[in-house]
């Protein structure tokens, strides 16, 4: 097993400029004891996915738990075509793109349909910008590892969710500090903006455009 280097730089007592000589934050003992709890956690995950790939939670959290089950076997290095849970992550993976509705969002009660329709109970338009946006960066950070017969399916849906989280964007603001931000499906009170779904959103742009997708400026 390879140890993780994770060191940290003290402060000098003069000043706050770093000192130059770095000092290990755990050591090799205490990342053994990390690692194998780490484990641990994910073989218990895997022994919870369904058989339709998904992972257990209400139904407005489809399929956002499901890939952030993925993302933690890819954390710890186990993607879609390793051997030891490739497979895990690829149902999962299949899925999230089960879930993607023709207007582009990615969320298994998301509103359907050609446009994205923001008349939605507070519930379904809060759960799903989180499905959106938790789902879009999984597929995004898949896509260049996975098999070749899924990559194309996965370009297909990046696609589409690009379209839908850039309209989101774009939706009108009722405050100038919330531009470019997101925030529901729903036009819930005045906010239209937080920094939760607008993080996973940013990440998911980063991700694609990383990947390849043309994601402007």
């Amino acid at each position: 097993m390879l140890v993780p280097t994770l060191t940290a730089y003290p402060l000098s007592a003069e000043n706050t400029s770093p000192s130059p000589t770095p000092a290990n934050v755990l050591s090799a003992e205490k990342w053994q004891r990390v690692d194998a709890s780490v484990n641990r956690a994910l073989s218990w995950l895997a022994s919870q996915q369904l058989a339709d790939g998904s992972f257990p939670t209400l139904p407005e959290g489809q399929p956002g738990v499901t890939c952030l089950c993925a993302l933690a076997f890819m954390a710890h290095g186990h993607g879609p075509q390793d051997g030891v849970y490739g497979r895990r992550v690829e149902r999962a993976i299949e899925f999230a793109l089960s879930c993607q509705k023709q207007n582009g969002l990615i969320g298994l009660t998301a509103p359907d349909g050609p446009q994205i329709d923001r008349d939605v109970e507070h519930t379904i338009g809060n759960c799903n910008a989180y499905n959106h946006g938790i789902a879009s960066l999984t597929l995004a950070e898949t896509y260049g590892a996975a098999r070749p017969s899924l990559s194309p399916r996965i370009e297909r849906a990046i696609e589409k969710a690009l379209v839908a989280s850039l309209q989101m964007q774009r939706w009108p603001k009722d405050r100038p500090a919330d531009r470019g931000g997101r925030r529901y499906l729903n036009d819930y009170d005045s906010v239209d903006a937080d920094l939760s779904v607008s993080g996973w959103e940013l990440k998911f742009l980063r991700a694609s455009r990383n990947a390849g997708f043309n994601v402007p400026e």
